[in-house]
């Protein structure tokens, strides 16, 4: 069985020697969608640390998860293939869509089943949320920045 931080690694290392780039499409849908959505959701999570999570704040939160769960799919379209941009259609490397998929994906979902009340009235969610949340934000920016540092400037 392979080591996953090896093998991420490897990944990463590979992206760098076939000297890989994102299409600054994708980066700036990243930093005017995803970065800001990211922030709102850190910035209103990290408030009131050690209490629950009031429910118009699960509100809020529900609204800015789904937004990210759609900004994120926009910015993973495309068909497999080298990065380009042809007929509006931004195409990412397959490595570079499956490590985000990954890396990204799993932790917005994450977010989206903590978040996610299915009650006819919001309710509360409990303090820990909070942690957890926070923690998955800071893998998705750790990954982004560990991503950047492997692509071609």
């Amino acid at each position: 069985m392979s080591n996953v931080p090896d093998l991420i690694e490897r990944l990463l290392k590979d992206i760098s020697d076939r000297r890989v780039c994102i299409p600054a499409e994708v980066w700036m849908a990243w930093g005017e969608n995803m970065g800001g959505l990211l922030n709102k959701v850190q910035t209103l999570v990290s408030r009131e640390t050690g209490v629950p999570i009031a429910a118009e704040d699960v509100e809020t939160l529900n609204i800015y998860v789904q937004q990210l769960v759609r900004a994120f799919k926009l910015i993973r379209r495309g068909t497999m293939g080298k990065n380009s941009v042809k007929d509006g259609v931004v195409y990412l490397d397959p490595v570079v869509k499956d490590l985000m998929a990954h890396y990204v994906g799993n932790d917005l979902y994450k977010i989206a089943l903590m978040v996610d009340v299915n009650d006819e009235e919001t309710a509360t969610l409990p303090a820990e949320v909070r942690e957890k949340i926070l923690r998955c934000i800071g893998s998705i920016y750790v990954f982004i920045e560990r991503l950047k540092r492997s692509l071609v400037a």
